[in-house]
């Protein structure tokens, strides 16, 4: 795997109807890596939305998403690395 433009930061979480991913670094269409450093826990997913949140929040997680990376609903919020996931060479 290759990977371009990497941000820490927050994540949140959201349950809005058809989305999963929410960012404002980056566009709507890029994969994404997002670990926690805490556990090591990762995921990838597809950023399909942007969100209306600060600079501290690196992106915005389905419930389902958030709870992967280990963290719980009730914490609201955890500190992550995500890191843009670039199309392998041919």
């Amino acid at each position: 795997i290759r990977y371009g433009k990497s941000h820490s930061g927050k994540a949140t979480y959201y349950d809005l109807c058809c989305t999963k991913v929410a960012s404002n670094v980056f566009p709507k269409g890029t994969w994404v890596e997002v670990s926690n450093p805490a556990n090591g826990k990762k995921i990838e997913a597809q950023v399909d939305d942007s969100g209306a949140f600060g600079p501290s929040v690196a992106i915005d997680l389905h419930p389902t998403l958030f709870k992967q990376l280990g963290f719980t609903l009730g914490q609201g919020i955890g500190n992550v690395v995500v890191k843009q996931v670039l199309t392998p060479p041919l």
